[in-house]
């Protein structure tokens, strides 16, 4: 990890810290979900096992009671889990980036007119590729752990609503179209399962711009179950400018990295039906606002 990082990670726990020490970590680097905690506090003390699972689902037979208190607790925790694990992708990412980004930093060359140009250095070992994969590995561990911490939520909706839908094979996007084909109905649980709709869709539109949660189970889909697109990266002036002993500007460089704009189309799909196929901004700032929207959303 970069320093900045690791001087986030040294910073010493509080020692009467109110925080759960299972959270102390999430806490520290900006991962955690305090109502999602109370949320899996409150379903492990519900599991009893003279009842065998959730006391007062007495309506259930027992096996079913202790198979979907259990899973459901597991996938309410598995939330903050998943969300943690995107959050050390991103730190390892921006580690790889930097050190990928360091490696063709002098890699700018004058022809003999004195014209600049950017020659890509060659690689010796399979060392110097590695932070290229490693860049990459990390990409798509954060987008694989933002996914898995939103399948756990929506299976977290699953159980506590009682939907009608799979709760061990689920996702939220699941839970949403469960949600969706109930029927308005007086019955008061069906009252509480549609303002849930209500309440979901609000907080979805509020945590981040238009269609992201979308996109980003699209690019989480294209890593898991997809054929791997291509990177693009832009090589662009590095700031920092230096000066050799003739005074003569010595140009550096360094790249930013552009995700895909439509990541569920095949990489021919998405030049032929667009030239804008990229995202405009850097993927750093991306990978923020997904991280941020996500939290958001789940909190």
């Amino acid at each position: 990890m970069r320093p900045q990082e690791l001087e986030i990670l040294n910073r010493p726990y509080e020692p009467h810290d109110s925080i759960h020490f299972h959270q102390r970590f999430d806490s520290t680097i900006g991962a955690d979900l305090p109502s999602n905690a109370n949320l899996a506090s409150a379903i492990l003390n519900d599991l009893d096992p003279a009842n065998l699972g959730v006391r007062w689902w007495g309506n259930l037979p027992p096996v079913e009671r202790i198979l979907i208190g259990d899973y459901l607790y597991q996938s309410t925790v598995g939330v903050e889990v998943n969300l943690s694990e995107a959050q050390l992708h991103f730190f390892e990412w921006l580690q790889a980036r930097d050190q990928a980004n360091n490696g063709i930093a002098d890699s700018v060359v004058f022809d003999e007119k004195g014209v600049p140009h950017f020659k890509h250095p060659p690689s010796n070992s399979a060392a110097d590729d590695l932070p290229n994969r490693l860049e990459r590995l990390h990409l798509g561990g954060f987008f694989r752990a933002i996914g898995s911490s939103l399948d756990c939520l929506g299976a977290a909706v699953i159980g506590v609503l009682g939907l009608r839908t799979s709760l061990r094979y689920s996702d939220l996007k699941t839970a949403e179209k469960a949600l969706v084909n109930i029927k308005p109905s007086d019955d008061a649980g069906r009252k509480a399962q549609l303002s849930f709709l209500e309440y979901f869709f609000k907080i979805k539109r509020a945590a981040g711009p238009e269609d992201w949660l979308e996109w980003t189970n699209q690019y989480r889909n294209m890593f898991v179950h997809r054929g791997r697109r291509a990177s693009y990266h832009q090589i662009i002036p590095k700031e920092h400018l230096f000066y050799d002993a003739r005074g003569q500007l010595i140009p550096r460089a360094t790249s930013t990295l552009h995700l895909a704009r439509y990541p569920d189309r095949s990489e021919i799909e998405g030049l032929v039906k667009g030239r804008d196929i990229l995202l405009n901004e850097d993927a750093e700032n991306t990978l923020k606002g997904i991280f941020k929207s996500c939290r958001q959303l789940e909190e």
